[in-house]
């Protein structure tokens, strides 16, 4: 009995140990997002995962002030990616409750700048706020 249980022991160190090997990882990384002085207190996190198709990103954010009290005009955050040319791309806006912002999306990109901007309007093609947040993906980080 006591053979057992060791060699199912030994099975799962097995598993868990080539797991990490074959896909990078038991979960999604996640990196803290560098905060600017427009940020005024904001913090963030980024996880990412690799598939397929793509980045997949979770971005969760703590103490923000409304978006107005960074910009006047804006009324929403929008999370962007930058490619290596320097194109913005916006993924879409973060989902707001209180001082807390979430967003969940995924990009074609494996190695790009995602940062968080106040803006007008959540559709918008073009930054035209600061950047309150923001981090260097790659793919190559651990």
């Amino acid at each position: 009995m006591k053979t057992l249980s060791s060699l199912c022991s030994a099975l799962v160190l097995v598993l868990c140990v080539s797991s990490i090997f074959l896909l990078g990882g038991c979960g999604p990384a996640s990196q803290p997002l560098a905060a600017s002085p427009s940020a005024q207190g904001a913090t963030g996190t980024v996880q990412r995962r690799y598939d397929e198709s793509g980045t997949h990103l979770a971005v969760h954010v703590r103490n923000l002030v409304p978006p107005s009290k960074v910009a006047p005009d804006a009324t929403t955050y929008v999370v962007w990616v930058k490619t290596k040319d320097g194109m913005p791309h916006n993924l879409g806006t973060l989902q707001l409750k209180g001082e807390e912002g979430s967003f969940e999306g995924t990009t074609r990109l494996t190695d790009f700048q995602l940062f968080i901007t106040a803006e007008p309007v959540g559709t918008t093609t073009n930054p035209w706020g600061d950047e309150i947040l923001s981090i260097d993906i790659h793919r190559d980080q651990s």
